[in-house]
């Protein structure tokens, strides 16, 4: 009998998957764990990982159930980078204190993100916090472009450190980011040379199945700036007949996402 992939329940598992996952969930999780040891590995990530950051702020937006770590995220990164507090006590983050769920459940996705780190049962800044601060402190004002993008990739990571937990705690699957990471993922599995700059209607439809016809909705006029920011991520258009024009900063972080998976695939055949 067939055997369908533990996370989306929808495509067989993959020939060579050892997690009972389909090729394009596995490709989903590669890109999160890639971009999350950019993360942790290097002080200064590349461009091209920081530019997909940006590009992932949008994915909970709408999602109730993950908002509390969002609340906390916003409470900690101002008492950094605004009131200047040093550190705090554990035990002293309001939002965490205001939530239903488990403490340790939000300080764990928030050291995870790179926003806080925990010594001594105090709480001070992680990486993306400190690097924050270093533009706030140089004099830059709030709505400056230099700050805007930091706090754009501050949501993009803690959006990625999130779908990973979700997924490795079982909490509930997040089926709207890993929609998103799906579109990612086709796109990249399709191609055999150069990655093509639109997403058609019918994969949209294929990286969708997960989610209800209104969430698609939703997820697609994000894409195309008629959310609450009214800025476009991903695309940089969407055509008359609905296809997703990708943004060269995407095409390139595909590009070099889709070489390293290969070089994945090359390592495995050579064991």
């Amino acid at each position: 009998m067939k055997e369908f992939c533990s996370l989306c329940g929808i495509e067989p598992v993959s020939e060579n998957s050892g997690q009972g996952l389909c090729e394009v969930c596995e490709l989903n999780l590669f890109q999160i764990d890639q971009i999350l040891e950019a993360y942790m590995k290097e002080r200064s990530p590349p461009s091209w990982i920081t530019n997909i950051a940006y590009e992932l702020d949008f994915i909970y937006k709408r999602n109730l159930r993950t908002r509390a770590y969002f609340n906390a995220a916003q409470e900690v990164i101002y008492r950094f980078s605004v009131e200047k507090e040093p550190n705090f006590p554990l035990d002293n983050i309001k939002e965490i204190n205001q939530s239903q769920i488990p403490r340790h459940k939000i300080l764990t996705i928030l050291e995870n993100a790179y926003l806080i780190e925990i010594k001594d049962f105090r709480v001070y800044p992680g990486a993306l916090t400190r690097k924050l601060q270093n533009i706030r402190w140089e004099g830059y004002a709030l709505n400056e472009t230099q700050m805007v993008l930091v706090r754009q990739e501050i949501k993009g990571i803690l959006s990625i450190a999130l779908t990973r937990a979700l997924i490795e705690t079982k909490e509930f699957i997040p089926r709207e980011a890993l929609s998103i990471l799906n579109l990612l993922s086709q796109q990249m599995l399709k191609a055999d040379g150069e990655i093509g700059r639109e997403i058609r209607t019918y994969r949209q439809r294929i990286a969708f199945a997960r989610i209800t016809p209104r969430q698609s909705r939703f997820l697609i006029r994000e894409m195309g700036g008629f959310g609450n920011n009214s800025e476009v991520r991903i695309c940089k258009d969407i055509d008359d007949e609905g296809n997703l024009i990708l943004k060269d900063v995407v095409i390139d972080y595909l590009t070099r996402m889709r070489e390293r998976w290969r070089e994945r695939d090359r390592e495995r055949y050579r064991e």
